[in-house]
């Protein structure tokens, strides 16, 4: 060997054909020509799009994790892949998904990004407030509707539609009220009340049994008796009397009311007859 041409450096264009020659020569002068053939590409493919797995959830809001495929173009060795990331969290209207494309020669692409609102958490639900008062004592004796309200740090509220209770009874009864926020999450909470709306068990006693047969000639007295399982028995009507008129049909009335307002009537049946009979004259 005499000598051969020095080494060369390629660094462009790129080519799925690029090539290298050279040659050498002997002691004698003869030459040999070779060329080196290759594939170069040192220009990074573009990332061209980001399409989302899936449309929005809510008013342009996403409030579970998603997916976004990125793709790309290469004009030399072609793209190899993309990202296909995921998001899931945190929290912002301002949330991003970055991609890039690679292609088969090894370049990557600079990181593009897809930006998008997410939000997965379902708003507080802060308070329930009454329509009316309570009826009696802190108690609620029939349907009340109650009107809700939340709050949202991400997307906002979007409703809070009213709740109406209406039992069951108790005295750490609870209504429940929800809210929607934009991204179409939904938080839900209890809130305490005292609630009957049943009337008081009641019973009429007389003060003593019939007189004779079944009939009271004379007056009596009927006292009254009550109990509520929820609330608690409140007060009772007076003891009733009764003295006249006489009657095969009479019936005494009376009342008790629970805590909550309610009333529960009792009644007593009875006959009565206070006037003596009259005696008659017979003829011998």
């Amino acid at each position: 060997m005499a000598t051969c041409t020095a080494p060369q450096a390629y660094d462009s264009p790129d080519s799925g054909t690029a090539s290298v020659s050279g040659s050498c020569w002997d002691q004698a002068g003869n030459r040999t020509d070779r060329a080196f053939t290759f594939k170069y590409d040192s220009t990074a493919p573009q990332v061209t799009s980001a399409t989302p797995a899936r449309g929005t959830d809510a008013n342009g809001w996403y409030d579970h994790p998603l997916s976004v495929s990125f793709a790309g173009t290469d004009a030399t060795s072609g793209v190899e892949s993309c990202s296909q990331p995921t998001y899931t969290g945190p929290d912002s209207a301002t949330a991003s998904l970055s991609g890039s494309c690679r292609d088969r020669a090894g370049n990557v692409s600079p990181s593009n990004g897809f930006p998008f609102k997410y939000d997965a958490t379902g708003p507080q639900v802060t308070n329930a407030i009454a329509a009316r008062p309570s009826d009696r004592g802190g108690w609620y004796n029939h349907p009340v509707v109650f009107a809700i309200q939340g709050v949202d740090a991400t997307a906002g509220i979007e409703s809070c539609p009213p709740s109406m209770y209406s039992g069951p009874a108790g005295a750490n009864a609870a209504v429940i009220g929800s809210c929607v926020d934009k991204a179409g999450n939904r938080g839900v909470s209890s809130f305490g009340l005292a609630y009957d709306a049943t009337g008081p068990q009641v019973s009429a006693v007389p003060s003593r049994g019939p007189d004779a047969h079944g009939w009271y000639n004379h007056a009596l007295t009927v006292n009254l008796d009550g109990s509520d399982a929820v609330s608690g028995l409140g007060s009772c009507g007076t003891p009733q009397s009764y003295d006249g008129p006489d009657s095969a049909f009479s019936t005494i009335v009376g009342w008790c009311s629970d805590k909550a307002g309610n009333v529960g009537l009792a009644s007593f049946a009875l006959r009565y007859d206070a006037t003596a009979g009259t005696v008659g004259t017979t003829t011998p």
